[in-house]
């Protein structure tokens, strides 16, 4: 019967949260690094070493690294603008990438408007003028746009914060475009537009 110990299986080692922390009657599946058993209800988990608070089993990411986080704590890092495992600095992988204008403590996000995907500014002459002096032509511009639009539509944006504004204190945002732009320039040997526009290589 379900939560009763039946001979021969393991018996999870949590203790109840109880007047009498009486032990949990459920069988134990796992066994963890303190070489007790538990059931899935209570394997321990480690504490997110952003808000020092345990994580939970819906609420967990575990890093490349090996390192663990609240899953909202780690997005909310990422938002501020880091890009690295806040405890070994290890680089995050472009899977924990996000549009460069949710970091908005990274730019002037209360002066400048987002335009969305497809919106004919993003093609105006002046951002299409920026990506031709930057070394791309014509023809790349358009291929990126229907290759990546994602990837157009992020740089279409910066570059109309980089008109505005200037390219100044936008490493972070720079930075989140930059991995994304990468594989394309790559392909279509535009890696000289990636260093004109990124600094990065």
């Amino acid at each position: 019967m379900n939560g009763v110990p039946q001979p021969g299986l393991r018996t999870c080692s949590s203790k109840l949260v109880t007047n009498n922390a009486s032990q949990c009657r459920f069988h134990g599946k796992y066994l963890h690094t303190d070489n007790k058993w538990y059931c899935g209800h209570h394997v321990p988990r480690p504490d997110c070493a952003i808000c020092l608070e345990p994580c939970t089993m819906s609420d967990i990411t575990i890093l490349d690294c090996s390192h663990s986080f609240h899953t909202h704590c780690l997005k909310r890092w990422i938002r501020r603008g880091s890009l690295t495992c806040p405890l070994c600095r290890t680089t995050l992988p472009s899977s924990f990438d996000i549009p460069w204008f949710r970091m908005t403590s990274c730019f002037r996000s209360n002066e400048f408007t987002v335009l969305p995907m497809y919106h004919p500014d993003l093609m105006s002459e002046h951002v299409i003028d920026f990506f031709l002096e930057s070394g791309m032509t014509f023809n790349n511009v358009l291929q990126l746009q229907f290759d990546k639009p994602v990837v157009y539509w992020e740089f279409a944006n910066l570059v109309r914060y980089w008109l505005k504004f200037g390219s100044a204190d936008t490493h972070v945002i720079s930075k989140v475009v930059a991995r994304k732009f990468i594989s394309f320039a790559r392909k279509n040997n535009l890696e000289h537009v990636y260093r004109n526009n990124f600094n990065l290589i």
